[in-house]
């Protein structure tokens, strides 16, 4: 299928439905599944279409809060954006200074975000969501290892939730 192209308005947009890595939410692990992606033949411009970003990036921040393992340093700033905090408000919320949270953010920094902060941030992401499924008490069996597991998300009738 082709569209005309929003830059040189020619009829050679190339349209296609599939997987597409999407690192705009600062997390280079997101694949969405179904979404339509496409190159012009002419110009050479790219286009994505990705419906319902602020419903994709709760699932995204759900997804993150309930895996099994602790969280990456980029996992902790999504979270933290996803609830509209600076790094000011985090720190006051949780009772630490604007630099820790800094250093739990920071890829390259030698101190990932503590046990018990990581489990607060957590619960914070999943304060005003309906998580019947995911019961406190798992939070007590995150395992101390770090993964950046591929995640895939895919839109339905009822929005954007992670994909089997």
């Amino acid at each position: 299928m082709t569209r005309k192209c929003p830059k040189c308005r020619a009829e050679a947009m190339r349209i296609e439905r599939g997987p597409y890595r999407y690192d705009s939410g600062g997390l280079p692990h997101v694949v969405l599944l179904g979404v339509e992606t496409g190159r012009c033949g002419q110009c050479g411009a790219e286009m994505v279409s990705i419906p319902r970003i602020a419903q994709l990036h709760e699932a995204i921040a759900v997804a993150l809060a309930t895996k099994s393992t602790r969280l990456a340093p980029l996992e902790a700033r999504f979270l933290r954006k996803c609830l509209g905090l600076s790094t000011d408000d985090l720190a006051a919320r949780m009772g630490v200074a604007r630099e820790t949270v800094s250093r739990w953010e920071s890829p390259r920094s030698a101190q990932p975000i503590g046990a018990t902060s990581e489990r607060l941030l957590r619960l914070m992401a999943l304060r005003e969501r309906p998580v019947e499924e995911y019961p406190t008490d798992r939070l007590a069996e995150i395992r101390d290892e770090t993964s950046e597991e591929l995640m895939r998300f895919e839109a339905g009738g009822t929005g954007w939730h992670a994909a089997a």
